[in-house]
């Protein structure tokens, strides 16, 4: 089985995705493999598909059905470990990908997140207290790789979210007892106004996955409560 599969979900063009593909290629001369979804119109989509038989990355076209439709499409193509949903128009930074692959060859985690850049500053996480439940969505997609087999028995993303289905996932992931590594090494600058950007405009959809997800999360932090209480009663 391969360690990783970069998914590019596009449909903005052909620069911003051939830097894209660009950005990865330390990667693919690591072993990774790459796969292109496409929903651009035919004009940008032959450039696409000609550009990504040049540099070894499979191509495939869908019929636009929304970023999540794109993503769980790929997941459908992936036959590797790890799967890293990284955009067209965002980058993976050069310097750190012998050590992410170090890192993803001996992670029991389900999921390793890393930092991302953005307008050239570091994406600040919260404070570790404020790390669960991921009510902001401080986990960014670009930066973080997830095991594809977690990422399917949770059913993959919710189509019916168009930019939050992502802190949806994260919900489900944390709440199904899944593992996390929080690596502080920064692997991928997402580029404002492309399609992780989209994620400044969820307010009324981050509410919907906290509602979604509310009476599940709440259950845990009430039996982290209940553990303490008991600690405290047992070892006076």
């Amino acid at each position: 089985m391969n360690l990783l599969t970069i998914v590019t979900a596009t449909k903005d063009g052909f620069e911003g995705l051939k830097k894209t593909i660009d950005s990865t290629k330390n990667y693919r001369n690591l072993g990774s493999s790459q796969v292109i979804v496409d929903g651009n119109r035919e004009e940008d989509s032959s450039k696409i598909k000609e550009y990504a038989n040049k540099e070894g990355v499979s191509y495939f076209w869908q019929k636009p059905q929304g970023i999540y439709g794109a993503f769980n499409f790929g997941l459908s193509k992936v036959e590797s470990k790890w799967i890293w949903y990284l955009n067209g128009g965002d980058l993976a930074l050069n310097g750190n990908e012998s050590i992410v692959w170090s890192l993803l060859e001996k992670s029991n985690s389900d999921i390793v997140s890393f930092q991302i850049k953005t307008d050239d500053r570091l994406y600040e996480r919260p404070p570790f207290a404020q790390m669960y439940p991921p009510v902001y969505n401080w986990i960014p997609h670009p930066g973080t790789i997830v095991k594809s087999d977690s990422l399917r028995k949770i059913g993959g993303f919710d189509e019916k979210f168009k930019v939050a289905g992502d802190g949806n996932v994260w919900f489900k992931m944390l709440n199904s007892n899944a593992s996390m590594d929080i690596i502080s090494i920064p692997v991928a600058h997402f580029t404002a106004g492309g399609r992780s950007s989209n994620l400044i405009k969820t307010k009324q959809e981050q509410k919907m996955v906290v509602k979604n997800n509310f009476l599940k999360t709440l259950g845990i932090l009430m039996r982290r409560i209940y553990q303490m209480i008991y600690f405290l009663v047992v070892h006076e």
